[in-house]
Parts: structure tokens; sequence; C-alpha cells
């Protein structure tokens, strides 16, 4: 496999504001996983951990 074992999404400078981030960070988390590497999302806000906590998982992918 090619790539990084461990990929990182720092979203320090972004918020989480509606149920399409949410579907777009776990989309790339997904990808990732399936090829057998440890994703990390870091630097949420309060509101936005708690938005991605809520929906992460639960929404259709496309």
């Amino acid at each position: 496999m090619y790539g990084p074992e461990w990929v990182s999404d720092s979203t320090r400078h972004q918020k989480i504001s509606d149920a399409s981030t949410v579907a777009a960070l776990d989309a790339i988390t997904t990808k990732y996983e399936r090829k057998g590497k440890t994703v990390e999302i870091t630097g949420l806000n309060e509101a936005s951990a708690e938005r991605h906590g809520r929906l992460s998982g639960e929404l259709p992918s496309h």
C-alpha cells in the first residue's frame, strides 16, 4: 500500500457547521481506514466535536 500509515486532519481553523461537513470527514476517514490506515481528526472546537460525534456514521454515503 502506498501513502502514510497514519493520517491526521487538523481542523483548527475550521468548524463543522452542518451535516455535509461531517459526511465529507466520514468519507475521508472511511477511504483511508479501508486501506488499513489510522485516521485522526484534531482541533475541533467543543461545538464541532459534539456535532461530529452526534452525526458521524449516521449519514448516508454517496
